[in-house]
């Protein structure tokens, strides 16, 4: 990844912490990560993100999300090694 796609990634990160309580606003983020993902061909995080569009809604409105998660492939840094 470049400084610039990094940058993205973070501040989606940041945007889906706060983003969480608010279901329109989740789902939003999401969207934004999927689409992210769709454009540097980050597969892996492509049906990661479909999941979490489908979940976001739902985890929101019924505060079953998990706090201060940022939202993306936790295990991705291994797998791009």
């Amino acid at each position: 990844m470049n400084d610039n796609q990094i940058s993205i990634w973070k501040s989606l990160q940041q945007a889906h912490i706060h983003a969480q309580p608010q279901w329109k606003q989740h789902f939003k983020v999401h969207c934004l990560m999927l689409a992210a993902a769709i454009s540097q061909k980050k597969y892996l995080e492509i049906l990661v993100q479909f999941i979490f569009v489908l979940v976001a809604i739902p985890s929101s409105i019924f505060k079953t999300y998990p706090a201060n998660h940022p939202g993306t492939l936790t295990i991705e840094s291994f797998l791009n090694k």
